[in-house]
């Protein structure tokens, strides 16, 4: 199925019931209030984030510019595996949900080198294999570009543990700079 259907909202929400099947804990669709990975501090229960997602207000513009950039790469003669890196890492950067982020990043690669003809039809590169192996370079990858974003981000804790940005964000996740 990758590379069939271009990036849209509405293919990444369908995505994400095709990666989740069980949603019964789980608000389906693009989030609708804050998010972030990190932890809880065990005594105040306070958010210590690591990386802090899109304002849920700026998804619908941010993915949008995934999936035009998608188009303009591609049809321009960008090397897939480039326009791979940069769609997947751009998604897994703005966080559009709530759960399944994860897995549809990885989706993503495989969809696009499919979309740009990289692969031969029906054979799938083990991505998620590969990053397996290389978990601790992966996590420092989304590491390092995420830690110096948190400076830019105002934000404070919500009553229900979660954070809300309380300033303009969304140029942090469009123009995110991926270089070493």
């Amino acid at each position: 199925e990758a590379g069939q259907n271009p990036i849209t909202i509405q293919e990444l929400e369908r995505l994400q019931q095709i990666v989740l099947q069980d949603a019964r804990f789980v608000k389906m669709g693009l989030r609708r209030e804050g998010g972030f990975i990190g932890r809880h501090d065990p005594r105040t229960q306070m958010p210590e984030p690591v990386h802090i997602s899109a304002r849920h207000e700026d998804l619908p513009d941010l993915l949008s510019g995934l999936a035009d950039f998608e188009t303009r790469a591609l049809d321009g003669g960008m090397d897939p595996i480039l326009v791979a890196a940069a769609l997947a890492f751009g998604f897994v950067f703005i966080h559009p949900f709530e759960d399944g982020n994860g897995r549809l990043h990885r989706y993503l690669f495989h969809h696009v080198l499919a979309r740009g003809g990289f692969n031969p039809p029906g054979i799938i590169f083990p991505v998620s294999a590969a990053i397996l192996r290389r978990i601790d370079g992966y996590e420092a990858a989304l590491t390092d570009v995420s830690r110096p974003m948190l400076e830019f981000i105002e934000w404070h804790p919500t009553p229900k543990g979660n954070v809300e940005v309380t300033s303009e964000t969304a140029f942090l996740y469009r123009f995110f700079d991926a270089t070493p």
